[in-house]
């Protein structure tokens, strides 16, 4: 069986003839190892073929990941933030009839907002999710 010499990134693979001759093979091949190479340039000569990955293509899956976690707003939880606050409104002040009121309205704010984070969150986690993942690391044959 015939091999043909295969070149990525200075690594030099033999690969059978039959594979390299085919562009849609050959990518499939390398495809299969690191995704960003499925989409690689194919350069041939008469004694190899030459695969450059596409720029942009390596790691792109992590970037778009790490730009969602960066938009996701950070801070503690409204409603964890309402609830230290009546504790200490409790122990220090008291709770009667006069704030009771001005207390149930803040507790009702903060819950709503929590819901619409969690909301939030949830997005943010369900497209983390859908995000196709992009190895960056090529295992070796």
């Amino acid at each position: 069986m015939a091999h043909t010499l295969v070149v990525l990134e200075g690594q030099q693979h033999q690969i059978p003839s039959e594979i390299a001759a085919s562009d849609e093979l050959l990518l499939k091949l390398f495809g299969s190892i690191n995704p960003a190479l499925a989409q690689a340039e194919i350069k041939r000569s008469a004694t190899q073929v030459e695969l450059i990955a596409r720029k942009g293509s390596k790691g792109t899956g992590l970037g778009a990941r790490l730009a969602q976690l960066d938009a996701e707003p950070m801070g503690l939880d409204p409603a964890t933030c309402a609830h230290a606050a009546l504790q200490y409104h409790e122990f220090w002040v008291g709770i009667d009839a006069e704030n009771a009121s001005e207390i149930s309205g803040a507790i009702t704010r903060a819950l709503a907002v929590s819901c619409q984070q969690q909301q939030h969150r949830r997005t943010t986690l369900r497209r983390l999710h859908q995000a196709p993942g992009v190895s960056t690391l090529v295992v070796g044959f």
